[in-house]
């Protein structure tokens, strides 16, 4: 889930600097210089856009994705390494269509995406971003307004409805809301 509307923030320290976004759309991470993590997975889609260097993508036991930019599905446990400053963006899992492993991009779709969300800073346009990454990747399926109805209250900052009180309000039980939102 990207974090409720709309929160931005930089950090600098010593020679690092930090940028946060978050919107609607996506929410934004991106950092000044090079960076690993170790195995780890993502309930949304995970972008992220080499600004300089590549990025090398590794998944499944000894597969990698290496390239300037990369598409990780949601759930997917994956490692990530990136040679340079870089750009994250993390979309809602219905955002763009099913994949089952990691997506390069290359130099000109990887520019696109930099180019549509203007600057990696509080500032940056995430619609736009989101809106050429479905161009790119192709557009989710359609979430189910009883689903979306149920993201929409759980997410909401101050609430306090619990599943079985949503799923009432979208005349569900509580079970079949869990498929729904599961599917």
């Amino acid at each position: 889930m990207t974090v409720p509307p709309t929160r931005a923030w930089t950090l600098e320290r010593n020679d690092r600097r930090l940028h946060f976004a978050s919107g609607r759309a996506a929410t934004m991470f991106a950092e000044s210089g090079a960076f690993r993590v170790r195995p780890h997975r993502h309930p949304a889609w995970k972008i992220v856009l080499a600004l300089g260097g590549g990025i090398e993508v590794g998944y499944g036991g000894n597969r990698t994705v290496a390239a300037v930019g990369a598409i990780v599905p949601p759930q997917l446990a994956h490692t990530c390494a990136v040679s340079s400053a870089y750009v994250a963006l993390f979309l809602d899992p219905w955002e763009l269509a099913l994949g089952t492993g990691p997506t390069h991009l290359n130099e000109t779709a990887t520019h696109r995406v930099l180019e549509a969300l203007d600057h990696p800073g509080p500032d940056a346009d995430l619609d736009a971003a989101r809106a050429e990454l479905a161009t790119l990747a192709g557009a989710g399926a359609p979430l189910d307004s009883r689903v979306a109805h149920a993201v929409r209250e759980i997410t909401r900052p101050g609430a306090t409805a619990t599943i079985g009180a949503v799923a009432a309000q979208v005349g569900l039980s509580q079970p079949r809301l869990r498929t729904l939102v599961r599917d």
